[in-house]
């Protein structure tokens, strides 16, 4: 038998139905924009989940999620995850096993080598992994590398500095999901 009273079970549940109800009515429109948003770079006749397997398809499909519910650090962190990923396996499918477990700098290294990726991709998705290292590892408040400084230095808010770091990362795993 459950410690707490079933009436009070009803009630939370309620409670919590009402909230997610009024949530998804408040935000509808703006998770069906970024999903469309998303579809709209999403070429299906390049798109592939060929690399990585089954693991590599849930964490792009966890990364849309959350940034369609305007969950930006998660899809931040997933999103990189997915990135990392794709590149490690499309590596270790050409016979690359020296990089199974590296780190997500070194395989971005390995990839401009190669011509996967040119440049200025190089250097966005060094820039978002920097920008993701600040969500995923500890810094001290008032850093320049931080988000808030970013916000001040951008005349942005905190949620928008956020907001555009997960833009940036959805944008480079479609490319890289693409390729």
């Amino acid at each position: 038998m459950s410690p707490v009273n079933s009436d009070d079970q009803s009630s939370s549940l309620e409670t919590a139905k009402d909230w997610l109800t009024r949530e998804d009515a408040i935000l509808f429109e703006e998770r069906a924009a970024r999903l469309a948003w998303m579809a709209e770079r999403i070429n299906s006749d390049e798109y592939r989940l060929e690399h990585g397997g089954r693991l590599s398809t849930s964490l792009f499909e966890e990364m849309r999620y959350c940034f369609a519910y305007s969950q930006f650090i998660s899809a931040s962190l997933v999103g990189l995850a997915y990135i990392e990923r794709r590149l490690a396996a499309r590596f270790y499918a050409a016979g690359r096993n020296d990089l199974e477990r590296a780190p997500l700098a070194e395989l971005l290294g390995e990839a401009q080598s190669h011509g996967l990726i040119n440049q200025d991709q190089y250097e966005e998705l060094e820039r978002i992994r920097d920008a993701r290292n600040v969500y995923a590892h500890f810094r001290r408040a008032g850093r320049k590398d931080g988000v808030e400084y970013r916000a001040l230095e951008n005349d942005d808010s905190f949620y928008g500095m956020i907001e555009q770091d997960a833009i940036a990362i959805v944008e480079a795993a479609l490319w890289i999901g693409a390729h």
